[in-house]
Parts: C-alpha cells; structure tokens; sequence
C-alpha cells in the first residue's frame, strides 16, 4: 500500500513537471510572437445553479424579436426558467414557471410568437415540454400558461418553431412520431409517423430555413402534381412544411407536407 501510494505521487509530480514545461514553451512562442500567454483565450462570466437534483436538459434563446434577444429559458425538472442576459456578462432569473405535476421533468423548450394580429406584438412565448408528453405555451408577458398541446403518447424530446411563422411548432417524442401544431389555434396540424416514420423514440428535429410554408413560390411542382390551379413550375403548392428527425432507429428523415396544399394556411382557422 505505501509503495502504490508513493508511485502515485510520483507519477504526478512527474505529470505535473510534464505540464509546467509544455506551458513554458507555449508562452516563450506567444511571447516571441508578441503575444500574451492569456490573450485570446475564452473565459467564464457567470454561472447560474439550479437545483441539484434536477437536470438542465435544454436552454434556448429568444431569437424571434430583437427586444427580447437577451431573454433566456432554460428547463429543469418540472421547472421551466426566464433568465435576462445582462450587458455585463451576468444572468438574472426573471420568471420560474412550476409545473403542477411533480413527477414532470422538461426535456426540451423554445420560444415562439402569434401570428395573430393582436398579439403579434407579444412574442415571449415560452415552450415547454418534457416526460409527461403535454406540451406548454407559456405566455411570459400576461405570465399564463396560453395553451396546452396535448396528443403526445409518450415524453417530448425535442421542440421547434418554424424560423419563418413561429406559431408552428413542431414536436419529437418517445412514441416514435413528429407532430406539427398551430400554437394560435391549439391544433395538432399533422402527426408524421406509420409506415414510414420511426421504429424508436425520436430525439431531434429541425425545420429547413428559408422555406416559407405561406409562400408559393419555394420549389417546383412534381410529376402528377395538378398545375392547373394556378400554380406554374417555379411555384410550390401553398403550404409546404419541411423538417428532418433523428431517432433512437439510427436514422434521419426528411419530411415534407408538399402532398397537402395550403395544411398549414388552414390550421389558423381550425
């Protein structure tokens, strides 16, 4: 036992040794360079701690309206969080949304906006969604909850809004499918599973930037598709949602709603 315990403080004397000498080299070749040995290196400016039996699963930023580009949620256990960035590198809590069933634990969260007109002006909604498969829109303006997606048979892993028309909201879950939901209307918009959806639980997906599903004119129309509704080549028909999933299967999915003209148009009156 003493033999072992005096290999291992040698081993690290000479490990030690080993670090000192590489850091000596490195600052003699950034001094001959003019360079300090600590420029340009990153640092820390703040640290926030939550509680210590819950994990921080997601965090995500406010990128749907430059005024609250500085906002931040974060979700942990049945918590979900509303931090402020502030301008000297620190994080103040502002709002801590707790959910009414203890044994829900977030996984996943994003902000989205109403494309209502009322309202449009009013883009901190918050989303959270987690173990328990019900999905909430958290209004942090009027501090409600707006809405709850409910459909889900299993944990949300994963939630999105559309770059483009962020009151679609597009969801990943343990029970192997995608859902695509209108926040306004509270509707699930379309389910992306079956034949040829996921054979585990999907863990990520992301919509394609760029595509407007209000726009007709993002691709063209394919064979069979019927171009005598005022659709010429160079248009898509009006509604065309694209996303990708990855699982728990091995396998990434490109998904499109191009079949379905104007689905998502029409979710706003559902």
């Amino acid at each position: 036992g003493a033999r072992v315990r005096r290999l291992g403080r040698r081993a690290s004397a000479m490990y030690s040794r080993r670090k000192l000498k590489h850091w000596r080299r490195r600052k003699n070749e950034l001094e001959k360079m003019g360079m300090r040995y600590n420029e340009g290196r990153y640092k820390l400016s703040c640290v926030v701690r939550q509680d210590t039996k819950d994990h921080v699963y997601c965090c995500a930023l406010n990128t749907f309206h430059p005024a609250h580009a500085d906002k931040l949620a974060t979700t942990a256990g049945p918590r979900a969080y509303v931090y402020r960035l502030t301008p000297d590198g620190g994080v103040k809590l502002m709002q801590c949304y707790v959910d009414e069933d203890d044994e829900e634990d977030y996984f996943a969260c994003c902000w989205c906006a109403s494309a209502v007109p009322e309202t449009s002006g009013r883009p901190m909604l918050a989303v959270a969604g987690g173990y328990k498969g019900v999905v909430r829109v958290i209004d942090c303006v009027a501090r409600v909850v707006r809405v709850n997606l409910r459909g889900h048979g299993g944990g949300v892993n994963d939630v999105k809004a559309h770059p483009l028309r962020p009151h679609l909201l597009l969801t990943a879950s343990k029970d192997e499918s995608c859902r695509l939901w209108n926040v306004d209307s509270g509707a699930c918009v379309a389910i992306f599973a079956g034949e040829f959806g996921h054979r585990n639980e999907v863990l990520s997906v992301d919509f394609k930037p760029g595509v407007d599903p209000y726009d007709a004119s993002t691709s063209e129309p394919g064979d069979g598709e019927d171009k005598s509704v005022g659709q010429g080549v160079g248009q898509v028909l009006d509604g065309d949602v694209v996303f990708v999933s990855g699982a728990m299967d091995n396998q990434i999915k490109v998904w499109s709603t191009r079949g379905y003209p104007g689905l998502a148009r029409r979710s706003d009156e559902w």
